[in-house]
């Protein structure tokens, strides 16, 4: 992520603060969210075995739109997933923030890795 931030000059910070990911977006920014997907427990919304989604802007309703290199029309219908996001235009994703962060959550840090033009 590093090497792509400096190839086209970009501001660029790791984060697991929700906040921040929220300012990022707020002020222009883009953020890559690192999804982890099932774990004892829990059933991934965005994967299964964990990949990286683009976070593109909040909402006015306070959801999170994403899009996601591995969509295909019948992704979130899985059993446990379902009603949990939203397919609008055909490929952009939207789901609650806590949806977002549930699927992000790790013991590692960097659940965001936030972008903007300098």
């Amino acid at each position: 992520m590093e090497a792509f931030a400096k190839k086209f000059d970009l501001d660029y910070m790791r984060t697991s603060d929700l906040e921040e990911a929220r300012r990022c977006l707020r002020t222009g920014g883009a953020a890559v969210a690192h999804v982890k997907g099932n774990r004892e427990g829990y059933v991934g919304a965005f994967s299964n075995g964990g990949h990286y989604i683009a976070v593109i802007s909040e909402e006015r309703d306070g959801r999170i739109a994403t899009l996601d290199p591995s969509f295909r029309p019948d992704k979130y219908d899985k059993e446990g997933v379902k009603g949990l996001v939203e397919i609008k235009n055909g490929v952009l994703t939207l789901s609650e923030m806590d949806v977002l962060m549930s699927d992000t959550e790790n013991p590692k840090p960097n659940r965001f890795f936030l972008f903007w033009r300098k």
